[in-house]
């Protein structure tokens, strides 16, 4: 195999591995918010059944999976951006899918952002 198309073809290997890592990333964000809404329903329940009179304090799971999912869309934005930088040489077709890509991931990641920041700098604590 000619020595380009091997670097090629490990650098492609290495990116979809990190994708990978990346989406695991992902599914544990989803695990601690399925577990904050968790404590928070059972929260509601102590509520209602008399037990406690205030809601889980679950800012810290919160917070947890807000900065994984920061991380590994962080991650994609970067793959997006530089597939966007590779398809400039490429065809029509593929410069237009490589921008509306890198939008995409550029405005999920912004939402992540404002996601954050809602929770750090503008929802109440107790």
């Amino acid at each position: 195999m000619e020595e380009e198309v091997k670097r090629t073809l490990c650098r492609q290997l290495g990116e979809i591995d990190g994708s990978l890592e990346h989406m695991l990333v992902l599914l544990v964000s989803v695990g601690l918010s399925f577990r904050a809404t968790a404590l928070q329903r059972r929260g509601l329940c102590d509520i209602l059944e008399g037990k406690k009179s205030a809601m889980p304090d679950v800012f810290c799971l919160r917070l947890g999976g807000s900065l994984l999912v920061i991380m590994a869309l962080g991650f994609f934005f970067a793959l997006a951006v530089e597939s966007w930088q590779n398809s400039r040489s490429g065809s029509c077709r593929e410069r237009k899918s490589a921008d509306l890509n890198a939008w995409a991931a550029l405005l999920v990641l912004c939402a992540a952002l404002i996601r954050l920041y809602d929770l750090t700098q503008v929802q109440q604590r107790d």
